[in-house]
This record gives C-alpha cells, structure tokens and sequence, in this order.
C-alpha cells in the first residue's frame, strides 16, 4: 500500500475494518509496525491484508466471528461488494 492507492471508497460494512484501511494502515507501514496489501479487482479495491508482529487472542474473536471456531488461520477479508 501507498499513498497512491485510493482507499477512500473501500467498504466491507464493518466500521473498524474500513477505518482502519482509509485512516490508520499507511502510517502504521510508516511506522513500520506492519504492511498491508491491497487487492484489485477491475479497478477495484476489493480487499486488502495486514501483516504486522503480533498476536490475536483466538478465544475473544471467536465471539465475533462464528469461523473462527474451526479455521486454524486467519484469512484476508474480501468484500462483499
């Protein structure tokens, strides 16, 4: 991701997740705490995904998110639009 990669439109409809890709993923590639990958589809921003060191406590999640429960890794989320 760079400063040329327009994020502004990307919406998965889960307010953390789209304010994270438009206000907070380029400076944390700034700040070197990850990078984060954007995909294209026909011009398209239809997903992206953030590699960073750290960790994610699997049991909280797995209250938000039903596949959690039985997928050993974590996979980039698509958008549904």
């Amino acid at each position: 991701m760079d400063k040329t990669d327009n994020v502004d439109e990307f919406s998965c409809k889960e307010e953390e997740i789209d304010e994270f890709i438009r206000e907070q993923a380029l400076g944390y590639q700034q700040q070197n705490l990850g990078v984060t990958y954007v995909f294209y589809f026909e011009s398209k921003l239809v997903s992206f995904a953030t590699l960073c060191m750290g960790t994610i406590n699997k049991r909280k999640m797995a209250a938000k998110i039903n596949w959690l429960k039985v997928s050993p890794v974590i996979l980039p989320y698509l958008s549904g639009s």
